[in-house]
């Protein structure tokens, strides 16, 4: 979102350019969630956002998003929306094999951030400390990831960083189960 003024900007010098935006969020409701922003503030600034983004993305030639619920965000804004979405094929899980020899009992892929759940997938972790999970993404920022290596249930997590769509495959592939807590 922070290149938005940019591509209105593109679009004013040279109106035949073609502009796209590609949004994996909605983040005027991301606002209202961002914990350092002071809880006041959050409705404001995200009513502030919603205006501009409504009028810059008129200005696009399409607006790209993650999800059903992203593009149905900006048509409602007036845009012209597509989806693509983020995740993984149907061809891509033809190797998965069986759930008896799988080395992780949960897989996470995706953002690893406090608004998705994965606190409480940590902390699941404890009840059966047997149990692996092996987490793929990027955390949220410094503080959250020191508060999930604290948790007791990280011990029996495998954490990976950001990865590749191979990468990915091969995690879903030793994994029994993918969990989705957004």
């Amino acid at each position: 979102p922070e290149l938005l003024p940019f591509a209105v900007k593109i679009k004013r010098i040279k109106p035949s350019a073609k502009v796209f935006f590609d949004s994996h969020e909605n983040y005027a409701h991301d606002i209202e969630e961002k914990s350092y922003i002071p809880f006041f503030l959050r409705p404001v600034i995200a009513r502030i956002y919603n205006a501009y983004e409504r009028y810059a993305v008129g200005k696009m030639d399409a607006v790209i998003a993650a999800t059903p619920a992203i593009r149905k965000h900006f048509r409602n804004l007036g845009a012209y929306s597509i989806d693509i979405n983020n995740y993984p094929f149907e061809d891509e899980f033809s190797q998965l094999g069986s759930c008896d020899d799988k080395k992780y009992d949960v897989a996470y892929i995706g953002a690893i951030s406090r608004i998705r759940g994965v606190r409480f997938l940590v902390d699941a972790c404890v009840i059966q400390p047997e149990k692996r999970m092996i987490m793929a993404g990027t955390i949220e920022n410094r503080d959250f990831e020191n508060e999930l290596r604290g948790r007791p249930g990280w011990s029996n997590v495998e954490y990976i960083g950001q990865v590749d769509r191979r990468k990915i495959q091969e995690v879903l592939s030793s994994s029994r189960v993918a969990a989705v807590t957004f």
